[in-house]
């Protein structure tokens, strides 16, 4: 019930999930991210593409892997997905994060995860100027403190509006 009541997500503006992360989607989402079928991630950038196209969203920025993901797991899914949406579907991607832990959101609790979450992202060096709306993407929001982290650094880089588009959101 405290995940009810404490209101987690301050500086983002909307959250937008594509889908409820039970049933088969938590099946698909695991074997797209853990089972590493990377034939999933068009099928999940049209869903994304479709959704952002009908709200006219331009510019996207995703959430940053942990340090090591890449070399350790030989990719990303975020950022295979938003290559997508940029080569396929014509979106402009802005990776103006930069995760500063290394530590999984995963094994973390709701409490340990809200704690860690506060110093994980930062602005990307060379990063000037943040456009005053701006959209997240990730793939699952289990508790917000992932976007929330992004979106308290982006608004104090300049942003006035937050969103974030997650395919999946845990309810």
């Amino acid at each position: 019930m405290k995940c009810r009541q404490d209101r987690v997500l301050v500086h983002v503006d909307r959250l937008y999930p594509l889908y409820s992360y039970r049933l088969w989607n938590k099946s698909l989402m695991f074997k797209w991210k853990i089972s590493g079928e990377r034939c999933l991630s068009e099928f999940f950038a049209q869903l994304a593409a479709d959704f952002l196209k009908k709200i006219k969203v331009s510019e996207i920025i995703p959430i940053p892997p942990r340090k090591g993901k890449i070399r350790k797991k030989g990719w990303d899914q975020i950022n295979e997905l938003v290559l997508y949406l940029k080569w396929h579907y014509g979106f402009q991607i802005l990776e103006a994060l930069e995760r500063c832990s290394q530590e999984e959101q995963k094994k973390l609790d709701r409490q340990q995860r809200l704690e860690h979450i506060k110093s994980a992202y930062k602005l990307k060096p060379g990063i000037k100027k943040i456009p005053e709306e701006v959209w997240l993407i990730d793939d699952v929001s289990t508790t917000g403190s992932t976007l929330e982290s992004c979106a308290s650094v982006l608004k104090a880089a300049g942003a006035k509006k937050v969103y974030a588009l997650t395919l999946f959101t845990v309810d």
